[in-house]
């Protein structure tokens, strides 16, 4: 079961930055860059949501696997994640402009490696 939930948290805060937009001279890279992170963290899940068996199982090896491979993934996607991030606060001028990006992309600076970058 907390497999079954930390793939829902993970998908709701990606999710999430579907909707972010990066102003300043390099919002517009940092933003197609979000959007490839965004989409292929949508593969993902798209690929992971469709299996047939049954994930409360606990017998079931495949979805064992299956998650294992999901966060692989999500933690590749977390990584290049904080790399933009990073860059979006690099390219902040002013204590408002980095306030913005915080309430930009809100509770995913939380996920564990953008948290372990930035605390």
């Amino acid at each position: 079961m907390k497999d079954i939930k930390e793939i829902f948290t993970t998908a709701r805060e990606f999710l999430k930055i579907e909707k972010v937009e990066f102003g300043g001279p390099k919002g517009k890279e940092l933003g197609h860059k979000l959007s490839t992170v965004f989409s292929e963290f949508n593969e993902a899940y798209s690929a992971f949501s469709i299996r047939t068996y049954d994930c409360l199982d606990p017998d079931e090896l495949e979805f064992v696997c299956d998650h294992r491979e999901f966060t692989l993934k999500v933690r590749e996607l977390e990584q290049r994640m904080s790399l933009i991030v990073e860059q979006a606060f690099n390219d902040t001028a002013t204590p408002t402009a980095f306030l913005t990006v915080v309430q930009l992309l809100g509770s995913f600076i939380q996920r564990p490696i953008l948290k372990a970058q930035f605390s």
